[in-house]
């Protein structure tokens, strides 16, 4: 099920590596604990897609939020911003 509501991203600052890490939140409006799947776009300021991971959040209660952090696959310079490609509920 489409969860892409359901899902939120906050950047920070690169790693010594040049990795940028993201925060990932899903929160569960849903009556049962769930899982995500979510697609996760790391972006220039023109839209440019420069890499793209997946986060997976397992066990997200009933009215409750969950938190991973993951990050990019290679070393990002400039301006970097994080976005949700897609999130799957299931």
């Amino acid at each position: 099920m489409d969860a892409k509501n359901d899902v939120t991203a906050t950047a920070g600052a690169a790693d010594s590596n040049g990795r940028i890490p993201a925060d990932i939140t899903a929160t569960n409006h849903a009556s049962s604990t769930a899982d995500y799947t979510v697609a996760v776009e790391f972006r220039d300021p023109a839209g440019n897609l420069l890499d793209a991971t997946v986060a997976t959040i397992n066990q997200v209660g009933p009215g409750q939020a969950k938190t991973v952090t993951v990050h990019s696959n290679r070393s990002l310079t400039g301006t970097v911003s994080v976005q949700i490609a897609t999130a799957l509920r299931h």
